[in-house]
């Protein structure tokens, strides 16, 4: 899922003022734009994201940012068939249910059985590196 902003004019602490917020479903391959929605930004990309459900199919793999980590989100994409693989608040602890033996584990988010993922990602540009631990 991506999401973007559309910016008014005018200067609002070094960014544009999001006047509608856009969530699209892209194929990462080809970027074919497979689904889109759009609204006020006052409603909070959840809502929005809901709408993308009729773009979904079984087997597909939907790949999330954290902010898409939700019980309800979860539920309506396994109803779909599609896979969703999104990454999760650092702050946000998932009880482990079943350690597995790649060092993942099982875990709930509400009625959602999940498999957690823990992995280290590095960014490296001119300016440096920058690590951080996080999971999927």
């Amino acid at each position: 899922m991506c999401r973007s902003s559309i910016a008014a004019a005018g200067f609002h602490g070094g960014t544009g003022y999001p006047m509608v917020r856009l969530l699209a479903l892209v194929a990462c391959g080809t970027r074919t734009v497979i689904d889109a929605t759009f609204g006020a930004g006052s409603v909070g990309e959840i809502t929005y994201a809901l709408d993308l459900l009729r773009g979904m199919r079984r087997g597909m793999i939907v790949l999330a940012d954290r902010n898409f980590a939700s019980q309800a989100l979860l539920a309506a994409v396994r109803e779909t068939g599609a896979h969703l693989l999104v990454r999760v608040k650092n702050s946000r602890t998932l009880p482990v249910c079943a350690r597995l033996p790649d060092g993942s584990y099982l875990s709930r988010m509400g009625s959602v059985e999940v498999r957690v993922l823990c992995c280290e990602i590095t960014i490296t540009t001119s300016a440096g590196a920058r690590s951080e631990t996080t999971s999927w």
